[in-house]
């Protein structure tokens, strides 16, 4: 009995320590580093060098394209100004892009941005259409 009673505590002390290593990662070693994280931010912290379509949010048929240079912009359609385009802190989706031309009055956009292609705005007139972004 004295034999099967040390085989017991023998076997359950393996137990508890093999346990513990399993616990641990069988000991030594580090642990695996953690995956990087992914970025998930839609909104770009800028949008300079990219160009934007805005399809007209009353005649979907017509649209206005900006393209983004340091801090101006230029229209094919020969327009041209400056530009300020703020994301908007703690999302990863929204930014305001404000567009001042010397030809008409400032347009201003609330994005939200559905891919990293494009997404939908409001204006400064309450209208909301869509984008996209290249």
């Amino acid at each position: 009995m004295k034999l099967h009673f040390r085989t017991s505590q023998l076997f359950a002390a393996l137990f508890v320590s093999g346990f513990g290593l399993a616990a641990t990662g069988c000991g030594g070693g580090s642990s695996p580093a953690p995956a990087p994280a992914v970025s998930n931010n839609l909104a770009p912290n800028s949008i300079s060098g990219h160009t934007m379509v805005f399809v007209d949010p009353e005649q979907s048929q017509f649209s206005t394209t900006f393209v983004f240079t340091g801090g101006n912009y230029t229209s094919p359609s020969g327009d041209s100004g400056s530009f300020t385009y703020v994301p908007v802190t703690g999302t990863t989706t929204q930014a305001t892009l404000k567009i001042v031309s010397s030809f008409s009055p400032a347009l201003t956009y609330n994005l939200t941005f559905t891919s990293a292609s494009g997404g939908t705005y409001i204006n400064q007139t309450s209208q909301t259409g869509t984008f996209t972004y290249q």
